[in-house]
């Protein structure tokens, strides 16, 4: 038993060193959280993450626990978080929220769980806020680009009528997307565009703010030919080249949403994207627009901190899969690695995913279970 204790803790101990804050500094890590989270687990949970987090701000930046920022995906019920609180009260007509219970309105914010949430704002240097997953948005379509615009400006908007003195707020947009299937086409990326600067117009109007945006990679780069890079490229750059505010992308690098895991404990890596085929190269492209296009204004990486349990056979929280912690050895050695190469790690997902790999310990942290 003390072997096993002392291995376990050399493990740890080893993870720290990788992971956390060399005496040259380290990166801006950033966290991303979901609101519904709050409710979903005990209040004591819930206060052991963020007094980790205080831990590593009281002892600075070469903290192995230093967190610089915090990113929050979602304030208000939407139709893709099936844990929150009812919200197809009042939701859009063809919406895909299930039917049969209208306690709270759709886009309606978690007022209560973001009350418990806002008390640690002050521990960071900067708190994104995020609105919705807009329901029954149609990129491609003008018409719901301006309605999801105008659903996130109503949800912003409650939330500065809630906290109007937040000093280091920023905002964030929710949906995502893709990276691969924006570029895509020039078609693609114009639909996006147009979504962007929707949002980010609508958003602007109500408070001037600094704009994060997390996209994800999700094809592997070698599947790329030279001409359709440059074809990517220059879709992704005509994106941004038609944007009125400056948009900070910190894109997901993949590597959880493409490892599968099976108990009792195997990660399987064998389909998974790579820090040196996938991640670098990626980085590279969007930082050669970002050096063309002002307002692509920042490039990093979220660095995913999961894996994914499949359901028959499918990733996705939507198709299922339960979503655990990753492996702690893989987490240091893709750090490493993004170290070596002075790639930039910014918001990563997600908060809990954080904490349990500090402190050594699996579990799924949200379901469907």
């Amino acid at each position: 038993t003390n072997k096993v204790t002392n291995m376990a803790r050399f493990a740890l101990a080893l993870f720290a060193l990788i992971l956390g804050c060399t005496m040259c500094g380290c990166d801006a890590l950033g966290l991303f959280f979901r609101t519904p989270w709050v409710h979903e687990v005990p209040e004591e949970t819930l206060e052991s993450w963020f007094d980790l987090i205080a831990r590593g701000r009281r002892e600075g930046p070469l903290s192995p626990y230093y967190v610089e920022f915090l990113a929050i995906q979602n304030i208000a019920c939407n139709q893709i978080d099936p844990l929150g609180p009812p919200c197809n009260a009042s939701a859009p007509t063809n919406s895909k929220q299930a039917l049969g219970n209208s306690s709270l309105p759709y886009a309606t914010v978690w007022e209560e769980d973001l009350a418990k949430i806002a008390r640690y704002f002050p521990l960071f240097d900067r708190v994104y806020i995020g609105t919705l997953w807009v329901d029954n948005w149609d990129v491609d379509k003008n018409v719901s680009n301006a309605e999801a615009a105008a659903q996130q400006a109503k949800v912003a908007r409650r939330f500065l009528e809630l906290y109007p003195n937040v000093p280091n707020m920023a905002w964030y947009i929710t949906l995502e997307g893709s990276v691969n299937d924006i570029g895509d086409s020039r078609a693609a990326s114009a639909d996006f565009a147009d979504f962007l600067n929707k949002t980010t117009t609508a958003l602007q109007a109500l408070r001037a703010l600094p704009t994060l945006w997390s996209p994800a990679i999700t094809r592997a780069f070698s599947t790329y030919t030279p001409a359709t890079l440059a074809a990517m490229k220059s879709n992704l750059a005509y994106m941004f080249s038609l944007q009125s505010h400056p948009i900070m992308l910190h894109f997901q690098d993949f590597l959880g949403q493409s490892v599968t895991f099976t108990f009792p404990f195997f990660y399987d890596y064998s389909k998974a994207l790579t820090c040196e085929g996938d991640t670098v190269p990626y980085y590279n492209l969007l930082q050669s627009i970002a050096d063309q296009q002002p307002m692509l204004a920042q490039v990093k990486v979220n660095m995913e901190m999961f894996a994914e349990r499949l359901e028959h056979g499918e990733h996705g929280e939507n198709n299922g899969a339960n979503i655990v912690n990753a492996n702690p050895s893989e987490i240091a050695a893709r750090k490493a690695c993004y170290d070596r190469y002075s790639l930039p790690i910014g918001a990563c997902w997600a908060l809990p995913h954080w904490y349990y790999l500090w402190t050594y310990a699996n579990a799924t942290v949200y379901a469907p279970y």
